[in-house]
């Protein structure tokens, strides 16, 4: 029932911002609405990850559990595919090398519902991390940050965009020696209480 009043108050604000032109004093946007689900769901790391990336995921996933809704995502077990993405069910974390003029990372939805032509949830999602970029987990100036990469990377299997706030984990973009994105800020809260409250 609780998911049903959630769906109905969604399909409510969609409209009413429509009707009457968006405004919010919040920066997050929300990639779909009626979240990720089933939740609280696993994210499995690449078992070639370092002890250190793989701690990197379960901080990341402790970070969105902390936020107040609720457990939404745990660190699970390891695989050994580099294959990015596969509908199989799991909601993988692999790296590649996909050369220097591509993004630091991605998340790519493979199982979605939408409703009315729009995407609405998503059941299953994939991340890769771009090794061609030199990444790490010491907060060095010289590495990208895995933590902030898998931090930001898992807003977006839960349901959010990027953010205008420029203090936000979901903000696009990342600097080398920037350690900020680990944590979860206000705006990324606002917008993960949006969607699943």
């Amino acid at each position: 029932m609780k998911k049903v009043r959630r769906k109905i108050f969604v399909v409510f604000l969609v409209l009413m911002s429509l009707l009457l032109g968006y405004s919010s004093s919040f920066a997050y946007v929300i990639w779909f609405s009626g979240g990720f689900g089933p939740v609280p769901t696993m994210v499995h790391s690449y078992n070639g990850f370092s002890d250190q990336s793989k701690a990197s995921v379960s901080n990341a996933c402790a970070q969105w559990n902390s936020v107040g809704v609720g457990n939404l995502v745990y660190d699970g077990s390891y695989h050994s595919t580099t294959t990015w993405p596969v509908n199989n069910g799991k909601n993988e974390i692999t790296k590649n090398y996909n050369g220097v003029n591509r993004t630091l990372a991605s998340c790519r939805l493979v199982e979605t519902e939408y409703v009315g032509g729009i995407l609405y949830s998503a059941s299953e999602a994939d991340i890769d991390l771009n090794i061609s970029h030199p990444l790490g987990n010491s907060g060095s100036s010289s590495t990208y940050d895995v933590g902030c990469l898998v931090t930001h990377e898992i807003g977006h299997l839960l349901g959010l965009d990027h953010s205008a706030d420029t203090t936000a984990t979901m903000v696009s973009g990342l600097s080398k020696g920037d350690v900020y994105k680990r944590s979860i800020e206000s705006d990324d809260k606002n917008g993960i209480k949006a969607i699943y409250n």
